[in-house]
């Protein structure tokens, strides 16, 4: 109780209200671990996959770890370092941020192969699921990058049960927001 109180207190922290319906909306969330008033204020809504493009330094990351870090204390405490939080809480919850390879084992490729299966299948599941991922299939050629890239935005699109937030310098992708497949949300540097 006393660590929630002190959460509480926190400025810049509101109660979350929770959805029937899978969507998500956090206004004005704040980068975890950083003070509101050093803060780039992001305001994310989703509803199924949204795609966040940027050039590099811009924030994508940030932004990722920034909504794990408010569902989390959403789900556990209620309550997230924003200004307003709506959304239906997850079952699971799959964050890819940084890829490391295996030495010996597996290639960088072969370690994003893997983790697409791996999200293929937990979503497939049918569990409520929050995907935050950095850098599609970074580690291989463009044109094989943005092909697997492209097929699996367009597969967990169909997918009710899953939220994904997706960083990429994949251009290629631009149509699948263009079409209305998935959102984006377009980050500038100051």
């Amino acid at each position: 109780l006393a660590a929630w109180v002190s959460v509480a207190s926190v400025p810049d922290t509101c109660m979350a209200t929770f959805s029937a319906r899978p969507a998500m909306r956090i206004k004005d969330m704040l980068p975890a671990g950083v003070s509101a008033k050093d803060a780039v204020r992001n305001t994310v809504k989703s509803g199924g996959v949204t795609l966040l493009t940027s050039p590099n330094a811009c924030g994508k990351s940030t932004v990722l770890k920034s909504v794990g870090a408010a569902v989390v204390m959403a789900q556990t405490l209620g309550m997230a370092r924003a200004q307003g939080m709506h959304f239906q809480p997850f079952a699971h919850i799959e964050s890819v941020i940084v890829l490391h390879d295996d030495v010996g084992k597996a290639s960088l490729y072969q370690m994003e192969l893997e983790r697409t299966c791996r999200i293929v299948e937990q979503v497939a599941s049918g569990e409520r699921t929050l995907l935050l991922i950095d850098e599609l299939f970074n580690t291989t050629n463009h044109h094989e990058g943005t092909a697997a890239a492209y097929g699996l935005v367009k597969y967990l699109s169909t997918c009710e049960n899953a939220t994904a937030f997706i960083s990429t310098h994949l251009h290629g992708l631009e149509t699948l927001v263009d079409d209305k497949t998935c959102g984006g949300m377009h980050m500038t540097c100051a």
